[in-house]
This record gives structure tokens, sequence and C-alpha cells, in this order.
């Protein structure tokens, strides 16, 4: 089905299109038939004929048109699960930011895509961590990716570790779990978006292989800043991965943020 709405969201656009000018030129045809311009056609079946041939494939270009639009939402749709249909036509012409947190053998790395249809402007992440139970953050950063044109995405390596001390503390992520967050913004977007994230220590063999069997790695989305995290709390996500006693930060509900953009 997916595959589907690829190939229906890459002719969409053209299929719409060549629906459009073929509606409006058959429509002019008609009108001319209609109005005895053509004074060569003398036979009323002839007319009829004609005008048959034509209001049929007025039609045609009616329904090229009609599909071509619902592909353009459907692809709009795959590609932003979080975005109410009905809305599609108000955000089609936004960037749209997502992100995936990745884990590979050589560490954690970001992935940001644009999903929306038109340049994502000076760009930029923001990623902050911390130890639950911290006074303050391990690492807290800005990345800059500038420029993200439609449907491109921009894959770059992260450290948890702080940015401030020249040396860290050895194997710090393998002692400690991490808690924190990852935000992005850029110019055109109508508000920023963010995703919280919870990490083990690397012995936590148990936590692992319940949770984090997964690929991406699991983040749950916020309203940022609204709802962002506190330093030092621990983030709840995926439900459960945190110690009963802590008094974990919960993502809200954010089913509304894209319906009331």
């Amino acid at each position: 089905m997916e595959s589907i709405f690829n190939i229906t969201g890459k002719i969409a656009t053209p299929l719409a299109l060549a629906g459009f000018f073929g509606a409006v030129l058959f429509f002019t045809l008609h009108r001319i038939l209609q109005a005895h311009f053509i004074g060569t056609v003398r036979r009323l079946d002839s007319v009829r004929i004609l005008l048959r041939i034509i209001n049929l494939l007025f039609i045609l270009c009616l329904a090229g048109m009609l599909f071509g639009f619902t592909g353009y939402l459907l692809r709009l749709r795959v590609d932003n699960p979080g975005i109410v249909f009905t809305n599609s036509l108000q955000h089609q012409v936004e960037p749209i930011l997502g992100v995936k947190l990745l884990l590979r053998i050589g560490g954690y790395r970001i992935n940001v895509l644009n999903s929306g249809t038109t340049t994502a402007t000076d760009a930029y992440v923001d990623v902050v961590s911390w130890r639950p139970g911290a006074p303050g953050p391990d690492a807290e950063k800005t990345i800059p990716i500038h420029d993200l044109p439609p449907y491109a995405d921009i894959t770059f390596d992260v450290s948890f570790l702080s940015g401030r001390d020249p040396h860290p503390e050895p194997d710090f992520t393998n002692t400690y779990p991490t808690c924190g967050y990852i935000a992005v913004a850029c110019v055109g977007a109508n508000r920023p978006r963010a995703w919280a994230f919870y990490i083990p220590n690397a012995d936590d063999h148990e936590t692992y292989q319940k949770f984090f069997q997964v690929e991406p790695w699991p983040i749950v989305e916020f309203q940022y800043p609204e709802d962002k995290p506190g330093i030092g709390c621990w983030v709840d996500y995926p439900k459960g991965v945190c110690p009963a006693w802590s008094s974990p930060w919960n993502a809200k509900d954010t089913t509304h943020l894209n319906a009331t953009k």
C-alpha cells in the first residue's frame, strides 16, 4: 500500500495540472460548438457526436484533476502522519521538520527530514541532555543545519556528553542513564518541534531488551517550549521505563498541535 502512495505522490502534480488545462480546453471547445462558431459542421448528428466526445474528454480531465489532487493529499498524509487530513492544504506551504534518533556502532546519530514542500531556511537543532537527578545539563548545544530542501534529510553524529568539559568522564553514558530532548526549528515553520528521550546505561541489559529493541530509537514529541521536561527529571518514554519511585515526566497529548497551527 505504501508503494502505491509513493507512485501516486510522484504523478499527482503533473496529472492534476494536465487535467486542469485539458478541462479548460475542452470546455472552451464545447462552448464554441454550442455557439455555432464552426460553420462547416452542418449535420446535427455530427454536432451531437462532437459534443459527446468533448463532454467525455472534459469528464476525464476533471477526473484527472481529482485523482491528482487526491494523490497529493495522500502523499502529504503518508509523509506526515501527525497532520490532520482536513488541514493538509493549510500546511503544504510550510517546511515540516521531523527527527529520528538512531543508534549505530559508533554511537548515536540524529536524522532530520524536511517533509514539507518548501525549503527549511536557517534550520537548527538544539540538543539538551542530563543525568536524572542532576542539577544541570551534561550537554547543551545548538547544531546549525542551514537550508534543507523539500523531502531532503541530513544525518549527523551527536554526543550526550558535556560540551564544556575537555576531559569528560570516561564511559560516562555507560555509568548513568541519560534523559534529554531534541528540538528543531527553522524560518517559515509555524512553531518549533521537540522530542524527549531516555537512554539507559549500557549495563542495564534488561531495560534494553524490554524497551529498545526497535529502530529508530523511541522518542516522544511534546509541545515546545511549554511542556519541555525540566533538567534533572526522568523522562518516562517508552512508558514504564523509569523506576516507579522517580515521579517521571510524561509527554502530554500532541495530536492537536498540527491541527491548530
